[in-house]
């Protein structure tokens, strides 16, 4: 999550919409409501207690990110029901049994279930807990996809539809969404919403915001283009922010980042009013097939696209893609030294950088020897000349205030002390050992590798280590290639990270 922010912050996006819980686990502890995260997380070590939301917080605000928390209801509530299970509806998924599931349009329990009061007594209760936990003051409530297969299996659901005089079931839903709306507003807390509240009608406070998701891409028979959404809900007078043609969940080869590039939310058929409705877009990064171990690399710099459109100009006016291409292609360098393992986008390299400097390319050689006598030979050499005193690696550091975290190999919670130096894993703690040195005979192996510590330091330039590379080592410069412009080819010669850097976009 703290390089998450910290490259965030390189690419000039300024808010982390946090959907921090979903059918599959509930990870965040809520002050009033501990069993949600003591039946519904994956573990107690899969949690974010509330010292851990405030570090995240804190540490997002002083990159001038803001936190906006997404807590879904009525669908997606599986985690909520591991520790009440009283609040979901029992689907009738044979027709006679409450609690049994029909596969694909329902399981077993779905959904909170709108007949029963208790269910808007815990809304009511949850949102006072969340508006005092998360103090940017709007709240993602999320209202969208709601499993109606479920409800209309319910005689209990159908007996309520009776009672109001409802006669489709997607009347039960929009019942749902407003006695939620209202309780908004009298917490009170400002929200934002998936658009499919506001595609019915809802009437929504002034204050709201309608995040639009849907495009024909995803689903080419059941939604239109999302320009046909945005028209529609600005017309209607809903503020929006675009995110339909932003999820860098979905992965194609090569260079998918021109699709990213090229979506301009404010690109549709509408009045000047209409287009200052638009607030932005969101780079969207679900989960299915993303955890730890490729959030980042999946993320940028595909995500360096969209930040970089959102802060250009329109698309119509706009170079083109090729002209951004070099411009993410030494973006992605920079995140590279700063420790963010963002993925390639063009057929290059980000520079020497990559190897060591005090380290022979003879460490890296393959080839094995062919005899003993070569062996021999080899070990009666004079080893390279060297400084007389071994030098520890300097430590990363980075030009913002950071909130210490200590990891290990298993966990990502942060941890709750504040500090001003970067994040700390364990892979930090390895490389603060001293260097071994070498009884055996000579030549003596080179000095560790110095590496970015998670959480995006960047080697410290104004002090580098003072040994001395083999005079082997250093391999020659190479040729700068046709078609590669000069400041390109720079970068590729440079083996020290600038003091400043521009973010992308700038």
């Amino acid at each position: 999550m703290l390089q998450v922010l910290d490259s965030m912050s390189w690419n000039k996006m300024n808010v982390l919409h946090w959907h921090i819980v979903d059918d599959q686990s509930f990870p965040y502890e809520s002050k009033i409501f501990p069993n949600l995260t003591l039946h519904g997380a994956y573990t107690q070590r899969h949690v974010y207690t509330q010292k851990d939301v405030t570090d995240i917080v804190d540490y997002a605000r002083y990159r001038g990110i803001r936190v906006i928390p997404e807590f879904d209801t009525p669908g997606h509530v599986q985690g909520f029901g591991k520790a009440f299970s009283h609040l979901l509806t029992p689907c009738y998924g044979d027709g006679q049994n409450a609690g049994t599931p029909n596969y694909p349009l329902h399981a077993a329990y779905e959904n909170f279930d709108p007949t029963n009061p208790q269910v808007y007594d815990f809304v009511k209760a949850f949102l006072v807990d969340l508006k005092h936990t998360f103090v940017d003051g709007y709240i993602h409530l999320g209202l969208d996809e709601v499993f109606l297969a479920c409800w209309l299996s319910s005689p209990v659901v159908r007996a309520f539809m009776e009672r109001h005089n409802y006669t489709e079931i997607g009347q039960v839903e929009q019942h749902y969404v407003d006695e939620v709306l209202e309780l908004a507003d009298l917490t009170p807390i400002k929200y934002i919403t998936w658009q499919d509240p506001a595609d019915r009608g809802t009437k929504m406070a002034n204050t709201s915001v309608v995040q639009v998701w849907k495009d024909v891409s995803l689903s080419p028979n059941k939604m239109r283009g999302w320009r046909d959404y945005v028209h529609d809900l600005t017309e209607a007078g809903h503020q929006i922010i675009l995110s339909s043609c932003w999820y860098i969940n979905y992965i194609t080869y090569g260079q998918d980042w021109r699709n990213f590039y090229n979506c301009d939310p404010t690109d549709f058929q509408g009045t000047a009013e209409q287009k200052s409705l638009v607030l932005g877009g969101e780079a969207a990064m679900w989960g299915e097939y993303v955890d730890a171990t490729n959030l980042l690399p999946r993320l940028w710099p595909r995500a360096s696209a969209a930040a970089e459109r959102l802060w250009s100009l329109p698309v119509s006016e706009a170079p083109s893609t090729d002209d951004a291409a070099y411009r993410l292609d030494q973006h992605r360098c920079r995140m590279l030294r700063r420790g963010i393992p963002a993925q390639p986008i063009l057929n290059g390299f980000c520079g020497e950088w990559e190897v060591p400097e005090d380290t022979p390319l003879s460490t890296y050689s393959t080839t094995t020897p062919t005899s003993t006598t070569t062996i021999m030979t080899t070990t009666a050499s004079p080893p390279p000349t060297t400084t007389s005193q071994t030098t520890t690696p300097t430590s990363p550091t980075t030009t913002t205030t950071t909130v210490t975290v200590t990891t290990t190999a298993t966990t990502t919670t942060p941890a709750t002390q504040p500090s001003t130096s970067p994040p700390s894993t364990s892979t930090t703690t390895a490389q603060s050992q001293e260097p071994q040195t070498n009884t055996e005979a000579p030549p003596p192996p080179p000095p560790a590798a110095e590496v970015p510590a998670e959480g995006g330091g960047s080697p410290d330039v104004a002090n580098p280590p003072t040994t001395a590379a083999p005079p082997s080592a250093t391999p020659a410069p190479p040729a700068e290639k046709e078609g590669v412009p000069a400041a390109e080819a720079t970068l590729v010669e440079s083996v020290e990270a600038p003091a400043e850097e521009p973010a992308v976009g700038s």
